[in-house]
C-alpha cells in the first residue's frame, strides 16, 4: 500500500510541472485521482503489482514529456 501512495504522490508532483498552465495541471491531477480511485478495489496481489509497474512506466513517460529528470 505504501508503494501505491508513493506512486500517486510522485504523479501529483509531476503534474505540477506541466508547462501548459495550471488549468491543464488541475485537469491532469484530476485524471490521476480518477485512475487511482478506479483501481482502489483491486485486491489481487498480481494485479496490484502489474498496476504499480505500469504506473511506474507511465510516470517515467510523464516526466520525459514534461522535461523532468527521473
Amino acid at each position: 500500500m505504501t508503494r501505491v501512495w508513493a506512486r500517486k504522490r510522485n504523479c501529483m508532483i509531476g503534474a505540477q510541472f506541466n508547462p501548459t498552465g495550471t488549468a491543464n495541471s488541475d485537469e491532469l491531477r484530476g485524471e490521476i485521482r480518477r485512475q487511482f480511485e478506479l483501481q482502489r478495489p483491486q485486491k489481487d496481489q498480481h494485479t496490484v503489482r502489474f498496476l504499480l509497474s505500469d504506473g511506474r512506466l507511465k510516470l517515467k513517460q510523464l516526466g520525459e514529456m514534461l522535461g523532468m529528470q527521473q
